[in-house]
């Protein structure tokens, strides 16, 4: 499935630049916002972090973080959908 998947977008496809620009626009703000506020609460919720500035206004501003990165997904590829269309 994977291989056939791949050779179809290979076949019919001009550039490579579409599906990296999907995968950028998805990837990107998961990798910078989502996935190291993950990793905190993961830690926090362990007992991992035993640091004295850790505070309650802390885990609210990486939660702020967090749901910000949420909503960069959706926005990040409507933007690069409306710039594929401008560009065709």
């Amino acid at each position: 499935c994977i291989v056939g998947g791949t050779l179809l977008v290979g076949m019919f496809l001009p550039t490579i630049t579409i599906p990296l620009g999907l995968i950028g626009s998805t990837c990107s703000p998961l990798i910078v916002f989502i996935l190291p506020c993950l990793i905190f609460q993961s830690m926090d919720d362990k007992g991992m972090l035993k640091e004295p500035g850790i505070t309650d206004s802390f885990r609210m501003r990486v939660k702020v973080v967090l749901y910000l990165g949420y909503l960069l997904i959706p926005l990040c590829t409507v933007v690069w959908l409306l710039s594929l269309i401008g560009k065709l």
